[in-house]
């Protein structure tokens, strides 16, 4: 019951109202199943009996057959036999449909929220969130609340609703072998679920835990495929996915061979009764027309209701194999997560300076602080270099003035306005950014630089100017699509210097305030990065630059350098001071 209560925290209120409709339309279903089996009693009656047998109900539908003969009788009983078979056909297959548009409506839904929310997550989330176990939720557990507990959820109603149904008929027609196949059946499947529970649970775990490895595994494959390649660790990282793959798939492997398992065990059961039940009829002295009339009825129950309790019995066990999934969804919904802000807001007014007022901050789950009383003030149009040791603090500054994080203490002024969550949208929309490694989409020159804009919403003349700044425009007009180029899957197919041109030329398409290049330009050779570098001098006194840097020979044009050790500033001045 648990497990219900969770999945109905889970869901949204417009599933909730979903939900409770089909069960409406799955009990009209089950009515009109259990219907179909009734009316195998007027035919029976009509076609073997001396004497015309048609129920109450039937004669006052069709009064016309009081005076009918037993041959139209018998035309007009199968007709509407087979005219209600049509109808019912019809509405099950509708009734499917919007069961399988309920079950797959809610992979949707989970799979959005779950992204949403891992988006609005604040950047310091996803510095301690391994992606694969996110991209996991997102695409495979998603998946695995909707097909291993939704959808058992909604199979199970329909059968519980059938079988109900027509072991009711049964009983009415004859109550004591209908109670004695009930609890054959009702033990044989409290015998399967006592089989089914605990290794339908540990079996769940196993999957849940091994696909977010076996999807870590492949990822770690493909992006380090270079030196993968360059070390010869294929079998390596092949084993490794290997591994994880196989526990996996194993786990869903035995979870199949045990969902197989109730259909044959109760075929068997269904044997036994029913031959219990012809021996039990015919040496009670039936009338020969009752006897072929209740086992005709008893036969078309159990074609209904042998699928019906095996399936039942099966999807109890996927409940079991689900709950992992349940309770991973409901923790990972439960985060808090930031609104996300505007991307329309206007720019926050920025024409004097950034003040950064004793700001400490401390990572989560760390002992001693990352910056620690750190105070500067950046002059606008100023170009500032920050340097310093791997590990100094530098690149958690930059964070904490791009708005990414908050620091633990202090704060930020950039024209004596403080930033804080109400405006911090409106004062990133001043920053244009490039870090070491550009994260690039496998699109066009235009897409990558106009970064998450469609086509539409792009401004050429923006792109034109941005290129220009970057000093794009060579590479751009030499080849064949221009623009529309595409440059790869994370820019395979450039340069390191070509990168980081079109991070460049993407910082500035905005024209912004303030630009922060992040190491931008470490990983390049000195012939490429004072190509880069030749770009961003040409900026200089035209907008705000920040620079961190390990090379000194990267900051020596700047108007002032800040020397950061172990997160405190540890030497200021200008490049003749500091160089």
């Amino acid at each position: 019951m648990k497990l219900f209560k969770k999945f109905w925290k889970i869901i949204e209120k417009k599933y909730q109202i979903f939900l409770i409709s089909l069960i409406f339309l799955m009990i009209l279903g089950a009515m009109l199943e259990t219907l179909g089996v009734t009316l195998i009693i007027p035919i029976i009656g009509t076609v073997l009996a001396e004497e015309v047998f048609l129920p109450k109900f039937f004669l006052n539908a069709f009064p016309f057959l009081e005076l009918a003969t037993q041959k139209e009788i018998i035309i007009y009983v199968i007709s509407s036999f087979i005219v209600f078979y049509i109808f019912k056909s019809f509405y099950l297959v509708f009734l499917v449909y919007i069961q399988a548009k309920f079950i797959y409506s809610i992979q949707r839904n989970i799979s959005t929220r779950l992204y949403k929310t891992y988006l609005n997550q604040p950047y310091s989330f996803h510095l301690h969130k391994n992606s694969a176990t996110i991209i996991s939720n997102v695409m495979n557990e998603s998946m695995q609340f909707a097909m291993s507990f939704t959808a058992p959820l909604v199979y199970f109603l329909t059968d519980i609703l059938l079988i109900i149904g027509i072991s009711s008929l049964l009983i009415l027609i004859e109550p004591f072998g209908a109670i004695i196949i009930l609890i054959i059946f009702s033990l044989g499947s409290l015998l399967m679920y006592v089989y089914s529970k605990e290794r339908s649970s540990k079996w769940g775990e196993k999957r849940q835990e091994h696909e977010a490895k076996r999807i870590q595994a492949a990822q770690q494959g493909i992006n380090g495929i270079k030196d993968i390649k360059l070390y010869g660790f294929e079998s390596v990282f092949f084993k490794y996915f290997y591994t994880s793959t196989d526990i996996s798939l194993t786990s869903g492997r035995l979870q199949t061979t045990l969902q197989g398992m109730p259909k044959i065990f109760f075929e068997f059961l269904t044997v036994i009764a029913l031959s219990a039940l012809i021996l039990s009829l015919y040496f009670s002295d039936t009338a020969s027309s009752d006897l072929i009339a209740t086992i005709g009825v008893f036969a078309m129950s159990a074609f209904k209701l042998l699928p019906s309790i095996a399936r039942l019995v099966t999807n109890i066990q996927a409940f079991r194999f689900g709950q992992p999934v349940i309770h991973i969804i409901e923790k990972e919904l439960d985060l808090k997560a930031i609104p996300s802000k505007e991307v329309s807001v206007k720019k926050l007014n920025y024409k004097k300076n950034i003040v950064l007022d004793n700001i400490n901050f401390l990572y989560t789950g760390s002992q001693n602080n990352t910056l620690k009383k750190i105070n500067l003030t950046i002059k606008s149009d100023q170009t500032i270099g920050i340097i310093g040791s791997s590990g100094a603090g530098k690149s958690t500054l930059i964070d904490i003035i791009l708005g990414l994080l908050k620091p633990t203490s202090g704060k930020i002024l950039v024209d004596n306005e403080l930033i804080n969550d109400q405006n911090i949208r409106s004062w990133q929309k001043n920053i244009g950014y490039v870090s070491q490694s550009i994260y690039l989409l496998d699109d066009s020159f235009r897409k990558n630089i106009a970064f998450g804009l469609s086509e539409k919403e792009i401004d050429e003349n923006k792109i034109q100017n941005s290129i220009k700044l970057a000093q794009l425009e060579e590479l751009i007009n030499s080849l064949p699509d221009g623009l529309d180029t595409f440059v790869g899957e994370s820019g395979v197919r450039l340069s390191g210097g070509q990168r980081q041109r079109i991070g460049i030329a993407r910082a500035l398409y905005n024209n912004p305030s303030v630009l922060v290049l992040d190491e931008a330009t470490s990983a390049l050779d000195v012939r490429t990065e004072l190509e880069v570098m030749k770009s961003i001098r040409s900026m200089y006194g035209q907008k705000t630059i920040l620079i961190i840097a390990h090379r000194l020979s990267t900051v020596k044009f700047c108007d002032y350098i800040y020397n950061i050790d172990d997160g405190e500033i540890v030497g200021e001045g200008t490049p003749d001071e500091m160089l």
